[in-house]
């Protein structure tokens, strides 16, 4: 069976059944689980949001035995408890860089929990404290796992080609006490999740789960966890930076050994709920310096991913140390369905519509009136490179990055010019379902949201507030002035033109499958996929097949056909 509405009743009831200790009330807590401990992983899950609603700040790992992500973080937790010696320089070297920027010291942004609980025998334990769980996974029991598995290995082996000797890692989003998207999904993709990371340690190495906590505002620091496992990640990564704070680190390292698995695993997998990531504050006040010292990094994670359209990919001719993909927390039938597809297939059908559309000075697109409004609107190439999201994830830079449910052919526009109505999902600090048109006038390099629902509308000027904070936060910190600008420069751009190929996607409340139904366009708003298009936010908007698009690319003065009226010519 699917997770369906007495799968929810159950967990409420897990939850409010959770008896918390005194003790862990408004603390942070981190909850520790064994891979293949299922009864650890579904228990802490409702173990996490009765902790919150006591005020404690909850996340959890799930980890193979020896999982090097798990002894970074021991390891680095001990530098901060000692603080001597080669540890002492450089945190005072950071606390010192922070200081002068006007923000509180650096080991307050990576603080070790006041509380680690291991489970064993139906207790979370640690610390003199202990929560009885048993019975609370119960919530799960009776779900069908086989077409969630199946899709996962579909996912694994024929999307990212995992390998034997290769570590996997995925983030998952712990729970909200009142989510605005569909609580069905966040439970969903707790199962899928427990299923993906049994299928990667029975096809790779070592498996990580992180959960985090995703933040309502951008300009907001991430997990303290996390902060610190992509700050030393990446501080690694910059070993032959001859700064004072990176040798400081050069030393330390080497006089704990830190190298030896301080190594961020090779294949990473995203469940994105509601809300961001949350900034990385060293990479904002200190940075991350290109070899070449043009130019640095503002966060750790995209240092490491460095997707080739990031600005200082250019500047930085080091390879990627993982590749990443994401989706969203959609329900199980929607994963299942939507992720187990034929990768060969799908990438044969992308790369004959990448065929078309590439070298065409432009692609006009026309829609039937819905409501009295039309697309319309011409979208120049000249000479952009055009991409294919066929499910593909390997260690090439211009292809390390993906998404499940995957299928589309996708470009960074030169210029749009027309007038484009979104009438199915848009995506701005989630994705939101259109009742009513969204419509967006294109002029060249800008756009203006010109009608909507005031709910909508509201949320665009909200968001986008807070994405101009964050450009706002790097020029206040010194961020290297060619990044603000270009960020700047791209702020009301059209950063995406794509349409959808995944032949088993339908209509649903979320944009992650939605964009890929075979037939439809979409377009993006703010970031583009060219290094030269960096900006602080990219918000997908989707016309469906009400509108019967028409798509035709212009090559040397002739139109080559992809859609007329809704249907493939191609």
């Amino acid at each position: 069976m699917w997770l369906g509405i007495t799968m929810f009743e159950d967990y409420d009831q897990m939850v409010r059944s959770v008896s918390v200790p005194e003790a862990l009330r408004e603390k942070s807590v981190l909850l520790k689980v064994s891979i293949g401990d299922d009864d650890g992983f579904f228990s802490g899950i409702p173990l996490m949001e009765a902790l919150r609603k006591v005020g404690a700040e909850c996340y959890m790992i799930v980890s193979s035995e020896g999982s090097k992500v798990v002894k970074t973080l021991d390891a680095c937790w001990e530098i901060l408890d000692e603080q001597n010696g080669a540890s002492k320089r450089f945190l005072s070297m950071v606390n010192d860089a922070f200081t002068k920027k006007g923000e509180k010291p650096f080991v307050g942004f990576i603080a070790k929990p006041n509380v680690i609980l291991q489970h064993r025998g139906g207790e979370f334990y640690g610390a003199g404290e202990k929560v009885d769980v048993r019975g609370v996974d119960g919530w799960v029991e009776g779900i069908d796992k086989k077409p969630i598995e199946d899709a996962c290995v579909r996912m694994l082996k024929g999307g990212f080609n995992m390998k034997s000797d290769e570590d996997f890692a995925q983030l998952i989003p712990t729970p909200l006490i009142k989510p605005k998207l569909p609580k069905k999904g966040y439970l969903s993709s707790y199962v899928e999740a427990a299923v993906l990371q049994s299928v990667a340690e029975s096809i790779g190495n070592e498996v990580t789960s992180i959960f985090l906590n995703f933040k309502p505002d951008q300009n907001l620091p991430t997990d303290p966890h996390f902060e610190l496992l992509i700050v030393f990640w990446a501080l690694k990564h910059e070993k032959e930076v001859g700064e004072s704070i990176f040798k400081a680190y050069s030393d330390l390292s080497a006089e704990i050994g830190l190298s030896e698995f301080c190594v961020p695993p090779r294949v990473w997998f995203g469940f994105i709920g509601e809300g961001y990531l949350g900034k990385d504050v060293f990479g904002e006040v200190v940075g991350y310096p290109t070899p070449n010292g043009k130019t640095r990094w503002q966060h750790g994670f995209k240092l490491i991913r460095k997707h080739d359209w990031y600005s200082q990919s250019k500047e930085d001719g080091r390879e990627p140390l993982l590749r990443f993909a994401i989706t969203e927390t959609i329900p199980v039938e929607t994963f299942s369905r939507t992720i187990n597809v034929d990768y060969g297939s799908l990438r044969e059908r992308c790369v004959k519509i990448r065929d078309a559309v590439e070298d065409a000075e432009e692609i006009v697109v026309e829609g039937r009136e819905v409501n009295g409004v039309r697309t319309r609107m011409s979208v120049e190439i000249a000479g952009r490179r055009v991409r294919v999201d066929d499910g593909i994830v390997d260690m090439k830079p211009e292809a390390n990055f993906g998404n499940f449910p995957a299928g589309e052919v996708y470009m960074t526009p030169e210029a749009v010019h027309g007038v484009f109505v979104a009438d199915e999902v848009v995506v701005i600090d989630r994705s939101y379902l259109l009742k009513r048109p969204l419509i967006i006038e294109l002029r060249g390099n800008e756009y203006e949201v010109v009608g909507g629902s005031k709910k909508i509308l509201a949320v665009i000027r909200r968001e986008r507030e807070k994405a101009w904070k964050v450009i706002e936060t790097w020029e206040a910190m010194g961020v290297p002035k060619d990044v603000v600008e270009l960020n700047k420069k791209n702020f009301l751009n059209v950063g995406e033109f794509a349409v959808g190929l995944n032949p088993n996607a339908r209509v649903s409340t979320y944009l992650i499958e939605v964009e890929k139904i075979s037939r439809t366009v979409h377009i993006a708003l703010g970031q583009g996929y060219d290094p030269d298009r960096p900006t602080t936010y990219h918000w997908d908007a989707v016309a469906g097949w009400n509108q019967e698009l028409t798509v035709t690319a212009i090559k040397k003065g002739k139109g080559i056909p992809v859609l007329e009226d809704g249907k493939w010519k191609i």
